[in-house]
């Protein structure tokens, strides 16, 4: 394997990390921004379905009230969730990318050295499989790196409160 075609193959999965290192920055962010409406909408939720309230709700009329505070609130509920599954879905179409980029980029490579005659078909599909296993390797430690970062970020706020 030529060391063009292994910064390749770096660069490519460098490209998908800062991605989705970015995209799950994002994510916690945004659901951030919706937890405190996420418990102003069980709060109006609770309120409405509970009996203890329904005498001082009938009495004072706040049916549509709180019915309209309820849309409100799942409204935004619904449009974070909304740009959440936009950002990831963004994040899967430059994954696919960058692994179509990487398969031409390593196919090309390797019919030319088949049609080179430096390579036999027996090596053509073990670089397959090989190259295919490193970057497998690689992508698990990209992924495991990035759910330990995202996990940081939600204890952080904890530990810095205690120290």
């Amino acid at each position: 394997m030529g060391p063009e075609l292994l910064i390749a193959i770096i660069l490519l999965l460098s490209v998908n990390y800062i991605v989705s290192h970015f995209a799950r920055k994002k994510d916690k962010e945004e659901n951030d921004k919706l937890a405190p409406v996420w418990r102003r909408q069980h709060y109006l939720r609770d309120m409405a379905s509970e009996f203890t309230f329904a005498k001082d709700i009938r009495l004072f009329g706040l049916k549509s009230f709180l019915m309209k505070r309820y849309r409100q609130e799942h409204r935004k509920i619904y449009d974070g969730r909304s740009n959440i599954l936009r950002l990831w879905q963004n994040v899967r179409y430059i994954n696919s990318l960058t692994v179509l980029i990487q398969e031409i980029i390593l196919y090309t490579w390797l019919c030319m050295r088949v049609l080179s005659g430096a390579i036999g078909i027996g090596s053509f599909l073990m670089y397959i499989t090989s190259i295919g296993t490193f970057t497998s390797a690689l992508n698990g430690l990209a992924d495991n790196i990035l759910s330990f970062q995202q996990q940081s970020r939600l204890i952080e706020p904890f530990w810095i409160s205690e120290i």
